[in-house]
Order: structure tokens, then C-alpha cells, then sequence
């Protein structure tokens, strides 16, 4: 009777949870740092150019 608790038992546990580890913190930059008084901006990532610019109506849009 006894090894068939311990069995049920070890069959119904399921692994801890574990705590996940701190996501690192993100660099925040302001548009205005970015863009300076511009209205387009490029940016080089990996070799390619992108073009960052403000709309009329203040959003942010990036192209390729």
C-alpha cells in the first residue's frame, strides 16, 4: 500500500516551476535624441541603410 502512494505520488509531481532569470534592461532613447530637429534620419544596421522618418501627423515610420 505504502510503494503504491509513492508511486501515484511521483506520477501526479510535475517539475517545479522555475523562477526565469531577469529579462536585461532595454536602452530607451528618445525620438527627439534620434532625430535631432530632422524629419528623416538613416540608420546603418548591418551594412544597410534605413530610412527613420516623422509623418506630418507625428508617427514614426521605417523603411528600407
Amino acid at each position: 500500500m505504502m510503494n503504491a502512494r509513492r508511486t501515484q505520488a511521483r506520477q501526479t509531481n510535475t517539475e517545479v516551476p522555475t523562477t526565469a532569470p531577469p529579462a536585461p534592461s532595454r536602452q530607451r532613447i528618445a525620438s527627439t535624441e534620434l532625430i535631432q530637429g530632422a524629419r528623416e534620419i538613416i540608420i546603418l544596421h548591418h551594412g544597410e541603410e534605413y530610412l527613420l522618418r516623422i509623418t506630418k501627423s507625428g508617427k514614426l515610420i521605417l523603411n528600407k
